[in-house]
């Protein structure tokens, strides 16, 4: 489980922008050398992709959370606010999660 507190998706990834075009400017590295795994060394959160997101409090909105990360993030929102988030409601999350079929992008014709 992961809390993010102070966090902004749009900073992260122009951080991590510049970070690689002060490499690119420096001859440190080479443009076809940008990848995504690259550019997840470059952002601050200490995570790669997700597998869910429980966004609590009834929005329905992802808040500039985690952006680059949530690509391929099933996502469920929630009525119940976060202090009242209990066991229960992590459990139901996760058995919906379960009845999930992952494609990643991939069309199933």
């Amino acid at each position: 489980m992961n809390i993010a507190l102070g966090y902004g998706g749009r900073a992260d990834i122009l951080q991590a922008v510049k970070l690689i075009g002060q490499d690119i400017a420096s001859q440190n590295l080479k443009i076809t050398e940008i990848s995504d795994d690259l550019i997840f060394q470059h952002l601050k959160a200490p995570i790669k992709e997700l597998d869910l997101l429980i966004r609590t409090g009834g929005d329905h909105r992802i808040s500039n959370f985690l952006l680059y990360h949530l690509a391929y993030t099933e996502i469920q929102f929630l009525d119940t606010l976060w202090p009242d988030f209990t066991e229960q409601h992590f459990e139901q999350c996760l058995e919906e999660f379960m009845k999930t079929e992952r494609r990643f992008g991939k069309r199933i014709l």
